[in-house]
């Protein structure tokens, strides 16, 4: 029966793949609900803004097949001070439910700020703001036989702009395969759905993607290399078509240029026990983002993990412009761990502070 529901699923990625299934994959904010986008956690930063295939609970909102055992009663929340003073916070919560499943509960807050509300002649009457809310509701199986994991998440979404509001639903579909010598391959297909309630009367697409994403711990050494092919639905992301005539177009550097659009990659080196250092490198973002003359680390990223038993600190950093970065912290907590360890006593009784005379 899994195995059914397996295949079942494959053929729905053949079918949006090849086109012959009715979505939309426009880009470059021609569709609804653009933060969907926003990376989700340091680690994401660090690696060049993408989901990967690493085995690490903050990664897992947009790759929901890596949810696994080992992040049970796991608690994470991720910072992003983003540009022109918009903020936004993530969090979630891995547990089990309904039969002994995993799950992860989780919600996407995005503050753009306050501004100042005026009437049709520019005179000030007062303030609004501006929010959107995602929530996730996640889980993974694995197929029988196979050492593959299918997962899945719900997305409900809430966007309110002053007086104007907006509800939509997106789902991710994403397949995982853990190969036994520490190599890694993730099939994502995130944030299919629609616009269910439109901020006017027209409604508008939501952008889906396809991720395939693969990461490799290299044997004896401290280095995991991160590959990731992205928005594999779209092969026209290249700008190099409009480069003077037609006929002066070289195929070969149009595919290549092509190709080199949706790679984006990285590199973690373990320095030492609980202390790795991440690097990654956007092509598509350095390309599109990178001012003449000033380059700079645009399209680069970068950032660190602190791993203990009880927690997890990560933060990430990538620069979009010369002189402008995003900075994302992360923290991951054990939760199960943390209770034991400061919460109860010797006979698993609850420690309860008191207050000394």
């Amino acid at each position: 029966m899994v195995l059914k529901k397996f295949l079942n699923l494959l053929i729905i990625f053949i079918l949006i793949f090849t086109g012959r299934l009715k979505t939309y994959s426009q880009i470059g904010g021609t569709s609804i609900y653009s933060f969907l986008n926003l990376p989700s956690s340091a680690n994401q930063v660090s690696f060049g803004g993408y989901n990967n295939s690493l085995n690490e609970i903050s990664l897992v909102y947009e790759n929901m097949s890596l949810l696994s055992d080992s992040m049970l009663n796991f608690f994470t929340l991720s910072y992003n001070n983003y540009f022109s003073g918009i903020y936004y916070i993530n969090f979630g919560y891995c547990t089990r439910f309904f039969r002994n499943n995993r799950v992860l509960i989780g919600k996407k807050f995005i503050n753009y700020g306050e501004f100042i509300r005026t009437d049709e002649i520019g005179r000030e009457i007062g303030k609004f703001y501006a929010n959107d809310f995602l929530m996730y509701l996640g889980s993974s199986i694995k197929i029988d036989t196979f050492p593959i994991y299918f997962g899945i998440c719900i997305k409900p979404i809430l966007s309110i702009y002053e007086t104007y509001k907006s509800f939509g639903l997106a789902f991710d579909l994403s397949f995982t395969y853990f190969d036994k010598k520490g190599m890694n391959f993730s099939l994502v297909s995130r944030n299919i759905g629609m616009q269910i309630k439109s901020y006017t009367e027209n409604k508008e697409p939501l952008t889906y993607a396809i991720d395939l994403l693969v990461s490799k711990k290299l044997e004896n050494s401290p280095f995991t290399l991160q590959l990731s092919l992205i928005e594999l639905q779209n092969f026209k992301m290249s700008e190099y078509k409009r480069k003077g005539n037609e006929q002066d177009v070289n195929k070969v550097e149009q595919i290549g240029e092509e190709l080199l659009y949706h790679l984006v990659c990285g590199a973690s080196i373990k320095l030492i026990k609980s202390f790795y250092i991440n690097f990654g490198y956007n092509f598509k973002r350095r390309k599109e983002l990178v001012t003449e003359g000033k380059k700079g680390l645009t399209g680069f990223s970068y950032g660190f993990n602190l791993i203990t038993d009880n927690f997890q600190i990560s933060f990430g950093r990538s620069q979009y412009f010369v002189g402008q970065s995003i900075s994302m912290v992360t923290l991951n907590l054990n939760c199960e761990r943390i209770y034991k360890k400061f919460i109860l006593n010797e006979d698993n009784s609850v420690f309860i502070w008191k207050n000394k005379k």
